[in-house]
């Protein structure tokens, strides 16, 4: 017998069952599809300074046009979430 070849295991006949493990590396998919949302939940809007007037045309048709522009500070709050969907599961045995 070679260095590297095991003794032969003697077989009971009186055993009528045998136990042993198994293993296998696999590789596992699952794919899924992820769609974000977001949802307004409220506006709060505070006007900051005065407003600013300027004349964009004056003219003698007796009409004035002017622009009002005012800083406002505006909180949105906001509400962050996701959905997902899955499809089946892949196997590879490798």
């Amino acid at each position: 017998m070679s260095e590297h070849e095991q003794p032969p295991i003697p077989c009971s006949e009186s055993e009528s069952t045998c136990s042993g493990v198994g293993t296998q590396c696999v590789s596992v998919c699952l794919p899924a599809d992820i769609k974000p949302y977001v949802a307004v939940k409220k506006v709060d809007t505070v006007c900051c300074n005065e407003p600013i007037v300027t004349v964009r045309q004056s003219c003698d048709c007796g009409v004035c046009k002017i622009n009002i522009t005012q800083l406002l500070c505006v909180k949105i709050h906001l509400e962050y979430g996701a959905n997902v969907e899955v499809g089946e599961p892949a196997i590879d045995c490798n």
